[in-house]
């Protein structure tokens, strides 16, 4: 049956379709997950992921397995496969690293706060393989949520505001009862929308300053890259064009480059 469980989880067989494994500590599988749902603070897969478009792999530190194919994993740290990432959807805080014997990656989208590293990225039949460096989805998602939310509460706040304006201008000793009641229930308003705005505002510059740190951002290939690979550092995009060999791409200046591999 499915697994809810507050601290460590260690499975010797495999966690098949249909069943989830929860756990508040780390998730060891001895075996591989075949289209399971796992959640954990690391979560390890000794064989592999085969996701059959299914598996959704969540970990709030790291994922490491031997191979992933057609599988979603979001980590809010690190992402370590240790052979190849099949049409997968992998999204990492920092880092994702394909270093195994193989070390490819083809097909899906491939996410990373800090950096991508990989063998070999793409392949000779130019399937469409998506690298993003220095872009971190569970920001992104958190900054574009919170402008909006930001935007409607201003919104709020200037309303609550041209009301009391309303009220505070009528004289007040001619004011009945349900005014005063509803002045008072706006003044009160108004200073908790002012905290939650402040908040809020806050919270947007915290992740403003995220965003510079992730300008770093960089792909490293240490063998071949395919044209079919497109790769997005930031805001910048660079579709591959011709084929390339020890490569590690960057920002620089407004355009994305490439150096010697190291």
């Amino acid at each position: 049956g499915n697994i809810n469980f507050a601290g460590d989880v260690v499975i010797q067989g495999s966690v098949t379709e249909g069943f989830s494994v929860k756990a508040g500590g780390n998730v060891d599988i001895a075996g591989m997950v075949n289209g399971g749902t796992v959640e954990g603070l690391n979560v390890t897969v000794r064989q592999g992921i085969v996701g059959l478009n299914k598996a959704v792999i969540c970990a709030m530190d790291t994922v490491a397995a031997k191979f992933v194919e057609n599988a979603r994993i979001f980590a809010d740290q690190d992402i370590l496969i240790q052979d190849v990432v099949l049409h997968s959807h992998l999204s990492a805080g920092k880092k994702v690293r394909v270093e195994g014997r193989r070390g490819q990656i083809v097909g899906g989208v491939i996410a990373a706060g800090d950096e991508i590293v990989a063998k070999t990225a793409g392949n000779t039949s130019t399937t469409p393989t998506d690298l993003q460096a220095g872009v971190n989805p569970k920001l992104r998602e958190e900054y574009l949520n919170l402008r909006k939310e930001l935007k409607t509460m201003e919104a709020s706040l200037d309303q609550i505001q041209k009301g009391l304006f309303t009220l505070r201008s009528m004289d007040q000793s001619q004011l009945p009862p349900e005014k005063k009641e509803l002045l008072l229930k706006i003044t009160r308003a108004q200073f908790t929308t002012m905290g939650q705005v402040e908040t809020m505002r806050k919270r947007l510059c915290e992740l403003e300053a995220a965003y510079e740190e992730l300008k770093g951002g960089q792909i490293k290939i240490s063998d071949y890259i395919y044209p079919g690979v497109k790769i997005t550092i930031g805001a910048l995009v660079k579709p591959i064009q011709e084929e390339l060999r020890f490569v590690t791409f960057y920002a620089e200046a407004g355009e994305i480059k490439f150096r010697p591999y190291k």
